[in-house]
């Protein structure tokens, strides 16, 4: 498997997250962001393709919204 996986500070990065638990509080009430899984006992990741299909689907509604 060649899937790039991204870290929880990554991830944030790209959503433009500041707070640690206003990501989590996102992840949980937003049910179409892809799932994290673990990657050792206190650490999970994201698939980043997945991610970025996420982003590119986002972007497709607002600009299919807005014209």
């Amino acid at each position: 498997m060649d899937e790039q996986v991204l870290t929880k500070y990554e991830v944030m990065a790209a959503l433009k997250y500041k707070s640690v638990s206003g990501f989590y509080t996102f992840c949980k009430r937003t049910p179409d962001f892809p799932k994290s899984f673990p990657l050792g006992l206190r650490r999970v990741g994201w698939v980043k393709s997945e991610v970025d299909a996420y982003l590119a689907r986002k972007l497709s509604e607002r600009n299919t919204v807005e014209g």
